[in-house]
């Protein structure tokens, strides 16, 4: 039986609610402008780590189908004997992390409000960079934002207390 692609993203949502990470942070870009300062962007990124290979190549089996490209990383079991080495699938920079979570978001339910505010600020910094180039530590809005995804992604704080 074929699978639709909303149940897949369904369970991929589910992966990212239990699984999953999704974060943003401010990245300097690597060159300076005349006047000595640099360049800087958001860089949100959905990260999803698991030891089942097959899991994790349903992951990118599913965010291929959608268009998105993923990493892959493989960490190994760090000299511990009788751990399997973890697989990380990393979607990062603004296509490929907002393309993936606006894709599962009417699906996702612990990390929704995480997403959101990943999409919002990467959307956000987009439009502030095209008009006049401000650097992100200057935008009270998204250092903001940024502060309230940090402390979301801190265990046992519950998005709806915030």
């Amino acid at each position: 039986m074929e699978r639709t692609l909303d149940a897949d993203l369904g369970w991929l949502a589910g992966i990212i609610d239990g699984e999953g990470s999704i974060n943003a942070s401010i990245v300097s870009c690597g060159y300076a402008r005349a006047d000595g300062t640099t360049s800087q962007s958001v860089r949100v990124a959905v990260c999803i780590g698991n030891t089942s290979e097959s899991m994790i190549g349903r992951v990118m089996s599913i965010a291929s189908r959608i268009g998105v490209e993923c990493n892959l990383h493989l960490e190994g079991n760090k000299g511990r004997l009788g751990t399997r080495p973890l697989w990380m699938v990393t979607f990062s920079g603004a296509k490929r992390s907002v393309a993936l979570l606006e894709a599962v978001l009417p699906h996702l339910t612990a990390k929704r409000a995480q997403a959101e505010l990943g999409i919002a600020a990467s959307r956000h910094r987009g439009k502030i960079a095209k008009k006049n180039g401000l650097r992100v530590d200057n935008d009270t809005w998204l250092k903001c934002q940024l502060a309230t995804l940090s402390t979301m992604n801190k265990r046992g704080v519950e998005a709806t207390t915030l």
